[in-house]
């Protein structure tokens, strides 16, 4: 009996001691799924903070960039309301003047020309209302436009105007501001043609240089007996001349150019002169 008690012990001893590291197993598991918990809720918890800087830096940048483009539309649209006025200055004057011209025909009884005239005049502004101020068009289409223009005054110089127009063809496909061209074929044909008894040439040029660069002139043969110098600015040409730089400056900035010079027809010349963004300053 005594050994069946000390047996019976040994088995509950050997139960107790299976039983507490059963459970001393089950703490340690219990603490390590504890801790392996405790690591993902941080590292989750790392994450969604990261996501939400991201978060916070993303709505900053795109918060930044509407400014930029709101800017950017602010900017853009004071610039073409800047174009829009240099080029509608013109427009008043030279329908003014072509009013006139119409009014002088008219009272000489020619109203033959005075017709010829009113619907060369409507064509040309059917035709020039299309392109707006902040556009640009090629060489051959703004030449073209100046045509009409040109059409117009021969009406009113007859014989006493000649014409000519010589437009390389590297020239023709290049880009310049619309209606930039005819308030300078309207200075020319103010202060040198209609102030010369037997009237006068005017020339239209449009190459690229070596550089790149293209080069449009107009070119006058001047009034009759005049002696001009080179850096003189040609007569009562501020307004056309002055919204024409002030246009091609607000196309190109430093890469858009007018300068004045003596035309070998014994006038000036005129050089609109549009230098490539990649092709840099030309002397």
């Amino acid at each position: 009996a005594e050994r069946a008690a000390q047996e019976a012990e040994v088995r509950e001893r050997a139960v107790r001691d299976s039983a507490a590291r059963a459970a001393a197993a089950a703490e340690a598991e219990a603490e390590r799924v504890a801790a392996a918990r405790a690591a993902v809720d941080r590292k989750v918890a790392r994450r969604e903070a990261a996501a939400t800087e991201i978060a916070y830096q993303a709505s900053r940048e795109a918060a930044e960039v509407r400014a930029v483009l709101s800017q950017a539309q602010v900017e853009a649209d004071a610039r073409n309301a800047q174009l829009a006025l240099l080029r509608y200055q013109l427009n008043p004057h030279f329908l003014f003047n072509t009013l006139n011209s119409v009014n002088a025909l008219v009272s000489k009884g020619d109203a033959g020309k005075a017709t010829k005239m009113i619907n060369k005049l409507s064509e040309f502004f059917r035709h020039s209302l299309r392109a707006e101020p902040e556009t640009e068009v090629t060489v051959a289409e703004e030449v073209a436009t100046t045509e009409l223009y040109l059409d117009i005054e021969k009406t009113r110089f007859a014989d006493r105007l000649t014409v000519e127009i010589r437009i390389a063809e590297s020239a023709k496909s290049r880009l310049v501001p619309s209606m930039i061209l005819q308030p300078l074929v309207e200075n020319a044909l103010k202060h040198a043609i209609g102030v010369s008894e037997n009237g006068g040439q005017i020339r239209i040029l449009a190459s690229e240089a070596d550089s790149g660069a293209l080069q449009v002139r107009v070119e006058d043969s001047g009034p009759e007996g005049s002696d001009l110098q080179a850096d003189q600015r040609p007569p009562g040409a501020s307004v056309g001349l002055d919204n024409t730089r002030a246009r091609l400056h607000a196309f190109y900035g430093d890469g858009g150019r007018l300068k004045i010079e003596k035309a070998d027809i014994g006038g000036y010349s005129v050089l609109v002169e549009v230098i490539p963004t990649d092709a840099g300053a030309i002397d």
